[in-house]
């Protein structure tokens, strides 16, 4: 229900004074990348972040190393709704960008030279398997089945019950469900108001992918 403006100032008030008091600390959720976080100022709890861009413009691999840094260098749990992915092809992905390989050449198992392509060598491998484990003991959960906003209420307030999640990232609007009959701008129009509620219901902020024509 609505409440005075008095009383949000009262919330709030001491957050503010410890900024003041504290200008060097960071108060949101760093991303790892300097020009990002200069720019926004990381990641503010309740804020829908809405990535957008051509299909093959590095979204998905841009929001991957966003979940990375998060999860590898400040130790936050981090949840990833991958639509478009399945889970294993996401674990490579991120084992990939880790190890420095393209997903192309493991998935071939082929490196590429100037010349053309060979199989990994053992030192290869062995640094590619040292990856993968290490994106497997990250603070991550990945879900991949297909989901409308009160699923992704539901599932990550489940598992805030048993442990922080300080990050969700959805990969992408356009592939999440809406039972609604409406055109599908109007669809992704809606869902994407809708995970901004569920950003502020989760008390998270919310990275949310996007598919655009042009």
């Amino acid at each position: 229900f609505p409440v005075t403006i008095a009383t949000v100032g009262d919330r709030h008030l001491e957050q503010i004074r410890q900024r003041f008091e504290n200008p060097g600390a960071t108060w949101a959720l760093p991303t790892g990348l300097y020009a990002i976080d200069r720019t926004l100022g990381g990641l503010e709890k309740q804020d829908q972040i809405i990535l957008a861009g051509r299909p093959g413009s590095g979204k998905s691999a841009l929001a991957d190393t966003i979940a990375l840094n998060v999860a590898d260098k400040f130790g936050k749990r981090v949840v990833i709704f991958t639509l478009e992915m399945s889970s294993k092809q996401r674990l490579m992905c991120l084992a990939c960008m880790v190890s420095g390989f393209s997903y192309d050449e493991v998935r071939r198992n082929r490196r590429k030279t100037e010349t053309g392509y060979r199989p990994f060598n053992d030192d290869e491998q062995v640094d590619f398997y040292q990856a993968y484990f290490k994106v497997q003991a990250l603070p991550i959960h990945i879900c991949e089945i297909s989901v409308d906003t009160q699923d992704v209420v539901a599932l990550v307030s489940d598992l805030k019950l048993r442990e922080p999640v300080d990050l969700v990232v959805f990969d992408y609007l356009g592939l999440a469900k809406d039972s609604d009959e409406k055109k599908r701008y109007e669809q992704v129009g809606a869902i994407s108001r809708g995970l901004k509620s569920a950003a502020k219901t989760l008390n998270v902020p919310m990275l949310s992918l996007a598919q655009t024509i042009s």
